[in-house]
């Protein structure tokens, strides 16, 4: 994965250009190194932002399981050095998920629902807590 979105822009600059046309682009856990390096007008996706994706601790304590560097390079590291941009992170292994604006990003698998939660919102949707006649378990803002 990490030779195809960060090495070869191609993926992060088409991820990049999608997000503007859209209400809600999401990625989680490695998958926000896509973020790294896509840009829009020449300038990072992620300029005024604040985002998450794993943290340096969660890849220590997956180095020490392993007893290897599973990674070539830390998301958090790398995010840090981008200006302009505000990485923050939750603790370890902890479900985390921050929007802003369309950009919605959770920090590893455990944060898929809080994600999830984020999009729904996101599209103009909440959760219900109850059955609708329509059994769906998405209904307008309005509505709920």
């Amino acid at each position: 994965m990490y030779p195809t979105a960060v090495k070869g822009t191609t993926l992060g600059n088409r991820n990049a250009c999608s997000c503007r046309r859209v209400k809600a682009k999401s990625v989680l856990c490695h998958g926000t190194c896509l973020l790294l390096k896509a840009k829009v007008d020449g300038k990072p996706l992620v300029t005024g932002k604040t985002w998450t994706g794993f943290a340096n601790s969660e890849e220590d304590y997956a180095d020490d399981f392993v007893g290897q560097s599973m990674q070539p390079f830390r998301i958090e590291e790398e995010a840090k050095k981008i200006p302009d941009t505000n990485f923050i992170v939750s603790g370890r292994f902890k479900a985390h998920a921050v929007r802003d604006g369309n950009l919605i990003t959770g920090q590893q698998q455990y944060s898929a629902l809080a994600v999830a939660r984020l999009v729904i919102a996101a599209l103009g949707y909440s959760v219900c807590r109850r059955w609708q006649k329509s059994e769906r378990f998405l209904c307008n803002i309005s509505q709920s």
